[in-house]
């Protein structure tokens, strides 16, 4: 029996992974020594690491550093790495850790048995210790209790030993402190060397070559992606369990080309003994997920993954199946792709993208079938056009566009009334939704063209009363806040926000009291709030004051800075606090807001983003220019750039001068975009 000693340590906090990958930075990971017991002794550990303690993040001597690494490079030990490349968090960090320890012994364990048949392993684990910054800016480290940490890890490890065959007989686990034990200050230095292979050694390269080369080379150091393992094993599970959308549908959430490519014969091979109406039923699935994850989750990123994935590897073997069905279900996939990236693009603002997609939409639309069928389908996809208009600040084509969808979803409501035999109150939500629709774009032209107030509330009156969810008609509630808003009726915008919060009849201090106390916060609900707390301070509304006071006692603003994910409408909440802010006579305190509210805007490829951070910088510019403070210089060399970056793909501020003193000139010229 071959007896084996593993020594483990790690780098990163594992719970802001997705942040680091986005720019460019190593994610968490957990890494250390092989080693055939009795072949590295404590005395050879020692020629190493000679002092009583090292710390490779505290090391600033890379020359040291790196020959240690070399040393250790020119043993028979073996490195080993666990990696999160997928950048999941389970739940929280020290879970994600847990997982991902769990999961990366099976594998290694399952590896050496596979090699020498019966293996024992002694694995040290290094004591975690969580870095955290304190309020008052100085540092300090939490020590995970021991045996609540040894006990945890123990535990997840014998559960995902029963999944893999793997008994507790196979492996021994302690704890030791990396400050006193320096098997894993070893440890420490491969982790901390791969962590920081491309920044700390980088003006080195023939010690970043060196690195690079041993970390590359299978035979000196094992590595795996821990989860991708996971999503391998959860697709083989599901193909076994006969569950192939559920299985496609984690195949193609993976970043790994050839594990995508691994598996798509045995999708291939399953498919062509399917029967339409089963197949029918996991192409629901896959379509339930898109879903989700648009609607619920809001995570574009992995929608995005997830949609050019199936796209690229799964319709191409859909279309080779030989059965008679699988064109159709492949035509209404393709359209489906094609639409739910233009539908994502669209939530992003990126107009470049979806006038792309939107493209190929109509190609595909052409070969489906004009039948009962896709008619709510075609006036979706019509929809989604009008609010590409709409995200290009092309509000009065949007409003041509909306209103003559308006009449054909009218029509087709008319066509199912001629289905209903008794007084049944008949409800088209397509027409509910472009009822909304329009309700937006008034809403947007109702600065310049105050006349749309009226023939909006009526839509949206009527909107309200098509929709059969309450949720839907929560949106519309929303969307009357604002228009309520713009037309400067603010006590019914007040009221119309207590409705979509479920709170008829509260007060502000409740109102601001439950959006406290939400286990998440409702964006939309919370934008609404802060645009009518906002645009009412502007206009000297008394209340607006008493909202802002009342929402500066919660820790909702800091919750709002401190989010890491910042999706729209998050750019919005925080200008318009800015806005408060600076009418309120505190254009000092507004200015964090606006650059946290521009870099949001700027720092994705939006054009509509674009175009709100214009106006954002415009204002900002205005009551910097105002107040005569300093930073309005930096904050006009920012907005020229911007805009020379827009190129004139929205005609929004062509005529913008920067010529005149007047800082109301700005701040007037900024209103033009009624976020």
């Amino acid at each position: 029996m071959k007896q084996f000693e593993l020594w483990l340590d790690e780098s990163g906090e594992f719970d802001n992974d997705k942040q680091k990958a986005r720019r460019g930075m190593s994610v968490s990971h957990i890494g250390g020594l092989l080693v055939e017991s009795g072949t590295f002794p404590l005395s050879q550990v020692e020629r190493i690491i000679q002092e009583d303690f090292f710390h490779s993040t505290e090391q600033t001597d890379t020359d040291l550093q790196f020959a240690r690494f070399q040393k250790l490079a020119e043993t028979d030990a073996r490195f080993v790495l666990f990696q999160n490349e997928e950048c999941i968090l389970v739940l929280d960090h020290n879970l994600t850790y847990q997982n991902m320890m769990a999961e990366g012994l099976m594998k290694l364990i399952r590896r050496l048995k596979s090699r020498y048949g019966e293996i024992r392993l002694r694995i040290l684990i290094a004591n975690r210790i969580i870095h955290r910054e304190q309020k008052n800016g100085s540092g300090r480290d939490n020590l995970v209790p021991p045996e609540h940490y040894e006990q945890r890890l123990k535990e997840r490890i014998i559960m995902a030993g029963l999944k893999e065959s793997v008994p507790e007989t196979d492996w021994t686990l302690q704890t030791a402190s990396a400050r006193k034990d320096k098997r894993l200050m070893l440890a420490d230095i491969v982790c901390n060397t791969f962590l920081t292979r491309n920044t700390k050694f980088r003006k080195n390269p023939a010690q970043s070559d060196f690195i690079s080369q041993i970390y590359e080379n299978p035979e000196k150091t094992l590595r795996w992606p821990v989860f991708e393992m996971s999503v391998e094993s959860e697709f083989l599970k599901a193909m076994t369990e006969n569950r192939l959308g559920e299985a496609v549908a984690v195949l193609c959430q993976s970043d790994r080309k050839a594990l995508l490519e691994k598996y798509m014969p045995t999708v291939f091979s399953r498919l062509e003994g399917m029967p339409f109406y089963d197949m029918d039923l996991q192409y629901r699935f896959i379509s339930a997920l898109v879903d989700h994850q648009l609607r619920v989750s809001r995570d574009y990123r992995a929608c995005l993954k997830l949609l050019t994935n199936l796209r690229q590897y799964f319709l191409p073997v859909l279309r080779k199946i030989p059965q008679k069905w699988s064109r159709e279900i492949a035509d209404r996939l393709s359209v489906d792709l094609c639409f739910y990236m233009d539908t994502v693009y669209t939530h992003q603002g990126n107009v470049a993208a979806s006038l792309e997609y939107e493209k190929l939409c109509d190609q595909e639309m052409a070969k489906l079938p004009y039948d009962w069928d896709s008619v709510a389908y075609r006036m979706r996809y019509l929809l989604r056009k009008v609010i590409t208009h709409i995200n290009r600040f092309d509000f009065q084509e949007a409003l041509t566009q909306c209103s003559r969808l308006v009449m054909r979803c009218e029509t087709v409501r008319e066509a199912l009334e001629l289905t209903c035999e008794d007084d049944h109150q008949i409800r088209f939500a397509e027409l509910a939704k472009a009822l909304g629709t329009r309700v937006q774009i008034k809403t947007f032209l109702l600065r310049q063209h105050p006349d749309h107030y009226l023939s909006a509330c009526a839509d949206s009156d009527r909107a309200i009363d098509e929709f059969d969810s309450e949720n839907e008609k929560r949106r519309q509630y929303l969307y009357r806040v604002h228009l309520e808003t713009e037309a400067g009726q603010f006590e019914r915008a007040l009221d119309r926000l207590l409705q979509a919060a479920g709170m008829e009849g509260a007060d502000i201090r409740a109102l601001v009291s439950s959006l406290a106390s939400a286990p998440q916060t409702d964006d939309y609900l919370l934008t609404a709030y802060i645009r009518l707390m906002a645009e009412g301070r502007r206009a000297g509304w008394p209340q607006a004051e008493t909202m802002y006071t009342c929402l500066s006692r919660t820790d909702i603003l800091p919750r709002l800075q401190a989010r890491t994910v910042r999706n729209h409408p998050w750019e919005i909440c925080m200008w318009k606090t800015a806005s408060c802010l600076a009418w309120s006579g505190n254009a000092r305190a507004a200015q964090k807001y606006y650059a946290g509210a521009s870099a949001a805007c700027f720092d994705q490829d939006s054009l509509t983003l674009a175009c709100i951070g214009i106006a954002i910088g415009l204002e900002q510019y205005a009551f910097e220019k105002k107040n005569r403070l300093p930073e309005a210089r930096k904050t006009l060399q920012n907005l020229k750039k911007h805009l020379q970056d827009l190129n004139g793909q929205i005609s929004l501020f062509d005529d913008l001068s920067f010529d005149s003193d007047d800082w109301a000139y700005y701040e007037k010229t900024s209103r033009r975009v009624a976020y």
